[in-house]
């Protein structure tokens, strides 16, 4: 038996994440499993982890895709298992697994957001992420050939604008916010939770707190009851 090496060169070269990751495109009626990461605790409690979701949330929508389940993770770079689960899910179902960045799914281990910020995959990590999810397809809104300059200013963008932060002081409360918010998120929360979502994964992918997602499924279920006895 002949034991194959891999090259210093392939070891360290940065690895062309498109062989196995191809750019988000959409069809309707097609599956998705959302794949999203933060490197921290602090970033989930920013908000980081639930403006991934609501964004990959609203491509697929958009696009008239369907959402079958979401993967988190909280790690510094990357788990293999969770995303050998993700995979499972994603095969499972037929469906095609999403991140917003190649970043998300496999990072090389010399990356430092200090001392290595620039440090891409390599093709060893590459070719392990094709190992890991054994076919299923892989995508990502953004290029997954993108420089990382370009996915950090893409990455700075959605977080401003899911939190509505895009420069100058932030907006006072004006009369009438509460009407609009409510006129904007509840349609939306209610058509997750027919979809089966459970209220705890609607709070973290959408800016509603839980009691009020509960209040609004409550008063959903209670008017249909009514509807439902008089016919």
């Amino acid at each position: 038996m002949t034991r194959k090496y891999a090259s210093a060169w392939n070891r360290t070269e940065p690895g062309k994440a498109s062989i196995c990751i191809n750019k988000f495109k959409c069809r309707m009626g097609d599956r998705f499993v959302l794949y999203v990461r933060v490197s921290d605790c602090s970033q989930n409690k920013n908000g980081n982890l639930r403006d991934q979701i609501a964004q990959l949330l609203a491509a697929v929508e958009d696009a008239g895709g369907i959402v079958i389940d979401v993967i988190t993770d909280v790690c510094s770079g990357y788990t293999p298992i969770r995303i050998l689960y993700a995979a499972h899910i994603a095969r499972k179902h037929g469906a095609t697994l999403l991140a917003e960045a190649t970043d998300r799914f496999v990072r090389s281990p010399a990356f430092h957001s200090k001392t290595n910020p620039t440090a891409r995959a390599r093709r060893t990590d590459i070719e392990s992420l094709m190992l890991w999810t054994d076919g299923v397809k892989l995508m990502t809104l953004i290029d997954p050939d993108a420089a990382l300059a370009e996915v950090r200013s893409c990455q700075t963008k959605r977080g401003m604008q899911q939190k509505g932060r895009m420069g100058g002081r932030p907006d006072k409360p004006k009369p009438g916010d509460k009407k609009r918010f409510r006129e904007v998120w509840r349609s939306k929360v209610l058509r997750l939770h027919r979809k089966g979502w459970s209220q705890r994964a609607i709070a973290k992918c959408t800016p509603v707190p839980r009691t009020t997602i509960r209040n609004w499924v409550a008063a959903a279920d209670q008017g249909w009851a009514i509807f439902r006895n008089r016919g």
